[in-house]
């Protein structure tokens, strides 16, 4: 009994470490754009992305961490930060955000979007994954081909 109560507390004590040490990384203020964010986290940070249209075509971590949109959640319809990557030179083989192996990603509240017209394109989504792990939450996508695209290359 006296052992599971120190197992416990271990455990706790490095949960609280954890959490303790997770930084919140703000865009536009802190990061001009969402994916210098991306570059300069480190595991179990959070990106706070505040309403805007930002258009990147997105590279995921291979860690851990949250991208969330910094908008209220709601029961309706309201608005979401934009990521369009129809900007991008090569829009037609780019995912909104890539996912690569080893990520842990919770993404909430973000409304992908790709311009270019994808009826004949089979390859491209919102969301392109490779991660062993991704929660995606009230999110939209528009003018993509599909919104979550789950890659069966896995290493």
């Amino acid at each position: 009994m006296k052992r599971d109560c120190y197992k416990l507390a271990f455990v706790t004590a490095v949960l609280f470490a954890t959490v303790s040490h997770a930084d919140v990384l703000n865009v536009p203020s802190d990061y001009p754009t969402i994916q210098s964010a991306l570059d300069s986290l480190n595991t179990g940070d959070t990106v706070l992305v505040s309403l805007g249209e930002y258009y990147e075509g997105l590279i995921a971590p291979s860690h851990m961490f949250w991208l969330l949109g910094n908008v209220p959640p709601d029961t309706g319809e309201y608005p979401r930060p934009v990521i369009d990557v129809s900007m991008s030179p090569d829009s037609l083989n780019r995912a909104c955000l890539s996912a690569p192996f080893g990520s842990d990603i919770q993404v909430e509240r973000f409304h992908f979007r790709n311009r270019i017209d994808m009826t004949n394109r089979t390859d491209v989504a919102g969301i392109r994954v490779l991660a062993q792990h991704i929660r995606v939450v009230s999110c939209l996508f528009d003018s993509v081909r599909g919104g979550v695209r789950l890659e069966d290359n896995l290493p």
